[in-house]
């Protein structure tokens, strides 16, 4: 019975990382379980060197938290320090 609960965990992890890639592939805008439109995001927060937001779906309730990393920075204009 406990290898089979551990078979279904697996699977549950696989569907879980399946979802991840989908979304990062490009379908950001919509919910990464029912892939509805109606989400609602939250506010951005760091922690560390990366940042985070929660995001809801109005459809199915599913909750999941976006992670975003700095991965460089372009110069817009100098502000004039000297140092």
């Amino acid at each position: 019975m406990e290898k089979l609960k551990h078979v279904e965990s697996i699977s549950e992890q696989e569907k879980s990382e399946q979802r991840e890639k989908t979304y990062l592939e490009g379908r950001r805008h919509c919910c990464v379980f029912c892939r509805s439109f109606k989400l609602n995001k939250g506010a951005f927060e760091s922690h560390g060197i990366g940042v985070f937001c929660t995001v809801s779906c109005h459809d199915c309730n599913g909750v999941w938290s976006e992670l975003y990393e700095l991965l460089g920075v372009r110069e817009i204009m100098h502000g004039g320090c000297t140092s």
